[in-house]
């Protein structure tokens, strides 16, 4: 495998446990607790001067590029962004959004969108896309989201129960108890249970 291959994936790993399955997680409980929830995803790759912000080219939106369609900010820095024709008019199509949602708890409610900008629910599970074209989209990786939520935890709670009994099992071994090894930490006997 190449090594641009393994850095697209640990990179959407990343973005999987940081970003996109918590926010799903989060939508979904909002959705069952009764709250309204619009949910979004910016994937719109702005345009950064490589010599400012260098990116690799599998990289699209980041965490901080939400600020900058949001508020505007590109307005202020012209000579730092070089944005397209396309990407100027999302931002302000995102502060429509924002405006709308502020003034009437619905992003489509008050001044003119081009996407409608549909309430998530569990069962569509539909957000907005923010890229150029913005479009409406429904989530589809469940596969990773049961591994996120489920999976994981799983796993860790049983290597943390591992711990534990082995733990419990050296403090026995520390008061001479038959088979102790001298000169060995318990932080290195557990390294080497989890890693077998």
């Amino acid at each position: 495998m190449k090594a641009l291959d393994l850095l697209t994936q640990a990179t959407q790993q990343n973005t999987d446990f940081l970003f996109e399955m918590p926010a799903e997680e989060s939508a979904r409980r909002n959705d069952v607790g009764g709250a309204t929830t619009y949910r979004y995803t910016l994937s719109v790759r702005l345009g950064y001067p490589t010599s400012y912000f260098p990116k690799a080219p599998f990289i699209r939106a980041e965490h901080f590029d939400t600020a900058i369609p949001f508020f505007g900010i590109f307005e202020e820095h012209p000579e730092i962004y070089n944005l397209t024709a396309e990407e100027w008019e999302l931002s302000r199509s995102i502060r429509r959004y924002i405006a709308n949602f502020a003034k009437n708890g619905d992003p489509n409610d008050g001044d003119p969108v081009s996407v409608k900008w549909p309430e998530y629910t569990a069962s569509s599970r539909q957000f907005i896309n923010l890229d150029t074209p913005t479009t409406v989209e429904t989530f589809d990786r469940e596969r990773q989201y049961l591994f996120v939520t489920e999976v994981l935890p799983a796993i860790v709670k049983v290597g943390k129960e591992v711990d534990e009994a082995l733990a419990l099992a050296l403090k026995g071994k520390k008061r001479g108890t038959k088979g102790s090894k001298k000169g060995r930490s318990p932080r290195s006997l557990i390294g080497e249970h989890r890693f077998i």
